[in-house]
């Protein structure tokens, strides 16, 4: 069949070119309704409680993602101070006139409730304060040192929106637009950074951008900014590397075609579906071209050694036909193999929880499967139309790369028995390594710990309250939230949590009333008796207070927020469900249904899933590819021996990271699949090969050798590819890229050595 197709290309080429150009506008056109959304919505599980709680409490509440964090702080004392006070009300102004933001909650606009001379105050933080005209550094006057006093020491400002020395304070800022999409968040933080420039070192403050819009648009920022030099950068590597060793134009055309073209249709068929460019599978721009250029190098390879087998010099057009035929002939069952094997692998993600992971397998497995088309319909016109001989296998550099593969064959022949225990040394070492690995990730831990957005995180966290929370949506019958149990329950659970590390402030319902009663001389507790919450309900709703933020109008839904630090995903769920004990525990008996929900709580249960999945899909894939060898080659010993080398690398990487204490999230997950694509299809071809010297009659050891020999120069020249392009992303701006640069180049070189010294040992060793 293949040799017909081969046949059909080289007689109508002109119709399979057109075939080509075909495919690419379709590609363009598919791209030009291409969208992007790098939204965490991406990691939630559809059609599920908990997705429907968290729509219900977006639809009621807002959506709690939308917020970002000015963090204020000085270095020389307070914030306390006269004219560093008025320089956060003028930054305030500033905010609350600018279009893009919605709504501004800060320490001078907070509702401040408190008794003081037998009154009771109930105004803003900026309304209580004295002695606005004083000259700065007044703070040792006795009435504004006692107001600093008395604001320091309140729970409901400390250190929610004030650091317990006040010297850090928070501005929380809702965007007016979504933060979801890159058009939409990188243009709205852009603009509320020009008013924070503005305002920089006014009354020497320091002013840095917290949360998680700030995060999602910096990484948008900078990974555009990466690929934009990078991409070029591996695109120039490549074409270098393919030149020296190739030394034609069709040596370096075939494997770009084989490569970019089946990218191109795979995010043409997105753009066609709506299906959009996210946090997932922009992978699809590393993943699709390392996978698809090695089965182009290897039918350029093959076609090199065909043309050497019709003699050598300038080949004419009917030997280039010739050896393009016997080329894909050959060259063909192996990447028709290796196509269907890793299309299985990413169609195994079908199993996933996650939709995110359904939806990536597929058009993954189709981008695989358009590549094996473009390899046998498309490739062979740039070999057929050039009319360069193959390169010459006497130079320096050819030279030793054969005598590098003979020596690991022959080692391998000659010492199979030491290859292998060595080989099952480091595979229990890997194992034993790896078993540190944890599943875990962190929302705000995109960009490097230096940077601006990660310093005033950890800062958010360490001296405010925090950037992350647990939101508790409350439901009950028409004025349940103002039953005492239920106002008791939030006052209860918000006294038990505080001795949690990772908690910096609850807020909700109770907090006023406990303030409110406190101030007019009563407990400083939520009131038992119906009245008397009442009439305190009564005062705080005369007031400016914020309770259309903590509850509805008929007091049916209210919502309870407590205020974390970004612990990570594991973290953070073993927290979560500290916190929820806590919670049942409190509202046990109260006339109201507390739902847990909130982004980090639903997006962090999202990520751990979807590196589970993929871990889980990992090992399913394992096992398929190899049940799919199995029935392939009719061999139970040969797919056996597959294994060894098609887990090699999975296991180097996963032990690399086990000793270098790195924890397996999304990102780690698709350079094992990667891995696991690659290091299968070097072992097919390899394994094919080997079958083919047999099959010609000879000898079980020399046959070995001419594989490893001969399919040995595309793996390598493969290796050494992806190896540097991988490589060029130690120098990215983000922790995972340059994770994705080290972990890639690791079990890309160990795929490398397990498909030429350790399947030739094995081969050698089931000989024996």
């Amino acid at each position: 069949m293949l040799e017909r197709i081969a046949r059909g290309v080289v007689s109508r080429p002109r119709l399979h070119a057109l075939l080509g150009l075909a495919l690419l506008a379709a590609a363009v056109a598919g791209l030009l309704h291409l969208r992007a959304d790098f939204s965490v919505r991406a990691f939630f599980s559809a059609d599920t409680p908990e997705r429907w709680a968290y729509d219900a409490y977006v639809e009621r509440w807002g959506n709690d993602d939308r917020v970002a964090l000015i963090v204020a702080s000085t270095s020389d004392g307070t914030l306390l101070t006269p004219a560093r006070l008025d320089a956060l009300g003028a930054l305030e102004s500033d905010l609350e006139a600018s279009p893009v933001i919605s709504e501004v909650s800060s320490l001078l606009g907070s509702t401040w409730i408190r008794g003081e001379d037998g009154l009771l105050h109930i105004e803003t933080v900026a309304e209580s304060r004295p002695g606005s005209s004083l000259a700065d550094g007044a703070l040792e006057d006795g009435a504004l040192k006692d107001w600093a006093t008395l604001l320091r020491a309140d729970t409901s400002l400390v250190p929610g929106l004030l650091s317990e020395d006040a010297a850090t304070t928070g501005l929380a800022v809702q965007f007016a637009g979504s933060t979801s999409t890159v058009e939409a968040v990188v243009p709205q933080v852009k603009e509320l950074r020009e008013i924070l420039a503005r305002h920089a070192g006014r009354a020497e403050i320091d002013l840095g951008l917290a949360g998680i819009p700030a995060v999602r648009a910096d990484f948008f920022t900078l990974i555009f900014r990466d690929q934009a030099v990078f991409a070029p950068l591996i695109i120039i590597i490549c074409t270098i590397g393919l030149t020296v060793i190739f030394r034609s134009l069709h040596g370096v055309i075939a494997p770009v075609i084989g490569a970019w073209l089946p990218t191109l249709l795979t995010f043409g068929l997105m753009g066609a579906t709506d299906e959009p460019l996210g946090i997932v599978n922009q992978t699809y721009i590393s993943l699709l071209p390392t996978i698809a250029v090695a089965d182009s190098i290897h039918l350029v390879s093959r076609y090199h050694e065909e043309l050497r087998a019709r003699g050598t010099g300038r080949p004419d057009r009917r030997t280039r036909e010739q050896a393009v035929v016997a080329a894909v002939k050959r060259v063909g069952a192996a990447c028709m193999l290796t196509s269907l094997t890793t299309a299985i692998g990413m169609l195994s993600l079908g199993m996933a929880q996650m939709p995110i992971l359904r939806t990536f397998g597929l058009y993954a497995a189709a981008g695989i499967g358009s590549a094996f088309f473009v390899v046998v319909l498309i490739v062979p016109l740039s070999l057929l139309w050039s009319r360069a001989g193959p390169p010459d296998t006497s130079s320096d550099f050819a030279a030793k790369g054969d005598r590098l593969l003979l020596a690991c064959a022959d080692l391998a022949i000659r010492r199979p028995r030491a290859v292998l225990a060595a080989t099952l040394l480091f595979m229990v070492t890997a194992v034993g390594l790896g078993l540190r690995v944890q599943v875990d990730n962190h929302l705000t831990g995109l960009l490097d710990p230096a940077h601006s957005t990660s310093v005033a995180n950890r800062k958010a966290d360490a001296a405010l309250g925090g950037i992350l929370s647990l939101e508790l949506d409350l439901a009950g019958e028409p004025g349940a939230l103002r039953h005492p149990a239920v106002l008791g329950a939030m006052d209860r659970l918000a006294r038990d949590v505080s001795d949690f590390e990772e908690v910096r402030a609850v807020v909700g319902l109770a907090e006023p009333i406990r303030r409110l009663s406190a101030a007019l001389g009563g407990p400083d507790a939520v009131p038992e008796d119906p009245a008397a919450i009442g009439q305190l309900l009564l005062l705080l709703e005369g007031q400016d207070s914020g309770l259309e933020r903590l509850v509805t109008e008929d007091y049916s839904r209210g919502r309870v927020s407590i205020r974390v630090v970004d612990v990570g995903a594991n973290a953070f769920a073993t927290l979560a469900e500290r916190l929820l004990e806590r919670t049942d525990a409190a509202f046990e008996g109260a006339p109201v249904a507390v739902t847990p929900t909130g982004t980090p709580f639903v997006a962090y249960a999202g990520v751990n899933n979807v590196t589970t999945d993929l871990a889980r899909s990992l090992g399913t894939a394992f096992v398929v590819i190899t049940a799919v060898i199995l029935v392939l080659l009719r061999d139970v010993r040969l797919a056996l021996i597959c294994l060894v080398p098609n887990a090699l690398p999975l296991l180097a990487g996963w032990g690399m990271m086990g000793a270098l204490g790195w924890s397996l999230d999304p990102t780690a997950g698709m350079v094992f699949t990667i891995a696991l694509g690659i290091a299968v299809d070097d072992t097919i071809h390899l394994m094919v090969r080997w079958r083919e010297e047999r099959a010609e009659g000879h000898a079980h050891e020399d046959a070995i050798r001419r594989a490893v020999r001969f399919t040995g120069r595309a793996v390598g020249i493969t290796s050494l590819l992806l190896t540097a392009g991988f490589a060029i992303n130690v120098l990215g701006s983000f922790p995972d890229m340059r994770l994705v640069g080290v972990l890639g180049a690791t079990v890309i070189c160990a795929a490398f050595v397990a498909d030429v010294l350790v399947l030739p040992a094995l081969l050698a060793f089931a000989a024996r």
